[in-house]
């Protein structure tokens, strides 16, 4: 490669450090250069490699529907031919479980099933593959189901293509067996995600399921060994970082329950939302209920006011 791919590629690497150890202003101001290191470079996989991440580190950064268009961006990147099919494993692995983890964060569930899709096409039988999955199943609250998927990804019986899979792995199968109360086997994967994480500072996929990791973590503490100050560093960080946008564990909107929180902000009552939809007024109170339930409201305002700031709505 010449100068111009070389310095983009070097911007890249430093960005997606940066992303899995936690610093997201690192992890921007990389982006950043790496965007502006683009110009004539004609090299597929870095040119996708520092777009997907610049899209990423937009939607960190953003809220509300910038967070829309950030992942619409990021999306796109990847519906083409070219970018989809001659990047490396090591780009995709990296790349599409954050493709799938922020469009479920969004609600643009339609498009985490075509990327899931498209890393089965790509790297199957594989890690990666299984997690994106297992991923999606568990927002779905298919949660046995997403166990299942992810079990050959645990047990060793599938290919990896990064280390950052593993820990992305073994942390969701943490949340999963924790929600189905299983304290012993939590316990037994996350102490596996933190043998990976912890030599390398992977904290992104700890942070980003940190609402349903935490307890898990809590209640362990003085049990992870070498791991201890890792973990340590952990609650600093999430401390210092504030709110992050929730994990999508079991709280991932139907479409039409997207429907109907779309109508929501507009001045109709359930009746006329209902009668517009072609569906019983008890129904659209179900989608209502479930609404609230999903998005951690009380109220019709509520639920606007967190889909408006999730970059749902």
């Amino acid at each position: 490669m010449g100068r111009l791919p070389r310095l983009a590629y070097a911007y890249l690497l430093a960005a997606w450090t940066a992303f899995q150890t936690g610093d997201v202003p690192a992890q921007a101001a990389y982006a950043e250069r790496g965007m502006q290191a683009l110009g004539g470079v004609n090299n597929v996989e870095v040119e996708t490699g520092v777009r997907s991440m610049y899209a990423l580190a937009s939607f960190e950064r953003a809220s509300g529907s910038d967070r829309v268009h950030a992942v619409s961006d990021f999306h796109q990147i990847w519906q083409d031919t070219d970018a989809a099919e001659e990047v490396s494993p090591a780009l995709i692995s990296q790349a599409t479980p954050q493709e799938v983890r922020i469009c479920l964060l969004t609600g643009h569930t339609w498009w985490a099933e075509e990327a899931a899709d498209r890393v089965q096409r790509q790297l199957p039988d594989s890690s990666e593959a299984a997690t994106v999955w297992a991923q999606i199943l568990a927002a779905r609250g298919s949660t046995r189901e997403a166990l299942k998927i992810l079990r050959p990804a645990l047990d060793g019986e599938l290919s990896s293509h990064a280390p950052t899979t593993e820990v992305t792995a073994h942390v969701l199968a943490a949340t999963l067996e924790a929600s189905l109360d299983n304290p012993h086997r939590a316990f037994n994967a996350l102490e596996t995600a933190l043998e990976w994480a912890a030599p390398n500072a992977f904290r992104r996929a700890f942070l980003d399921a940190w609402e349903d990791l935490e307890p898990i973590l809590r209640a362990n503490r003085g049990r992870f060994g070498a791991a201890e100050e890792f973990v340590s560093d952990l609650f600093g960080s999430q401390h210092h970082q504030g709110r992050r946008p929730r994990a999508v564990l079991n709280n991932t909107l139907t479409e039409k329950e997207f429907a109907v929180l779309r109508d929501l902000p507009a001045m109709l009552t359930l009746s006329e939302i209902a009668e517009a939809r072609g569906v019983s007024e008890n129904t659209v109170k179900t989608h209502v209920r479930s609404i609230y339930q999903k998005l951690g409201a009380n109220s019709r305002a509520a639920a606007v006011r967190e889909a408006r700031e999730r970059g749902i709505i």
